[in-house]
């Protein structure tokens, strides 16, 4: 099938039948245009093939952890089987299951001809990244996102066989920045340079970096920062993206501002 793009939704199996069915299901959204299509992304270690589509649902299923610390590989492995599912003309606007979508302003901009090939929302550092110094990369931050996550999910970690000492050891990241996690754009550029990258550390987000001395994989969103700024790939910060604090009209969509830290306190993100 010929398309401009796919709209790829990051979910797992627990949130099929309740965040999937509330923000996307029920839209019937692969109605509002023949151009752009939602596919539902989720994944299976134990598929006994590479990938399984479902036709009728828009489901995807790569065979993949389909835990937190894997969202990267999951996400990769997605963007590669859907290109080999559809012929895509621009490239996959990336999102996870607690985005919903603004009808009109996100059809506008799929219909806009001025897309970057790495293109999201940072209200962190609210500006563009120019990756051309690529040294840049090597500064480094000790992040515990990973091991608080799995602190708070301790019948997780149990499933993966790890413990949070590991997840310790291997929180040194590169410090960049880049679209975060709810919605970004990567243009058919950007897809195939994560896709070899991925593939020449065989999909291991536990990879050790030589050129960084760090794990740059564990944690999704900064991982294909990284990666796309390695090849020189620049990040252009759209404002318009999401909003989490109110439905308003110009966005592409709404987050919600509930996360699995909200009501924790006292959380140490830095070592």
């Amino acid at each position: 099938m010929d398309l401009k793009g796919v709209i790829l939704v990051l979910s797992c199996e627990k949130y099929i039948n309740t965040r999937v069915k509330k923000n996307f299901f029920d839209l019937n959204v692969n109605s509002w245009t023949t151009d752009w299509k939602y596919v539902i992304l989720k994944g299976d270690k134990d598929l006994e093939c590479n990938y399984k589509f479902d036709s009728e649902k828009f489901i995807l299923t790569v065979k993949c952890e389909d835990s937190y610390i894997h969202l990267l590989k999951k996400r990769v492995l997605g963007i590669k089987y859907v290109k080999e599912i559809f012929n895509l003309k621009e490239g996959i606007l990336c999102c996870g299951d607690d985005f919903t979508s603004n009808k009109n302003s996100l059809i506008k901009y799929l219909n806009s001809v001025n897309k970057n090939d790495y293109e999201g929302k940072n209200s962190s550092v609210p500006r563009n990244y120019d990756p051309s110094n690529k040294n840049s990369l090597k500064k480094t931050v000790n992040d515990l996102f990973m091991y608080n996550y799995y602190k708070v999910h301790p019948e997780q970690i149990k499933e993966l066989n790890l413990t949070l000492e590991y997840l310790k050891s291997i929180c040194k990241r590169p410090n960049v920045f880049g679209a975060a996690g709810l919605i970004f754009y990567l243009s058919n550029k950007s897809c195939n340079i994560l896709i070899e990258h991925m593939e020449s550390i065989n999909y291991n987000v536990f990879y050790y970096d030589e050129f960084t001395k760090s794990y740059p994989y564990t944690i999704e969103d900064a991982a294909i920062s990284f990666i796309l700024y390695y090849h020189r790939v620049s990040f252009k910060n759209n404002h318009y993206f999401y909003t989490n604090k109110e439905k308003l009209e110009n966005y592409l969509g709404w987050g919600s501002s509930e996360t699995w830290y909200s009501h924790i306190p006292n959380l140490k993100w830095r070592l």
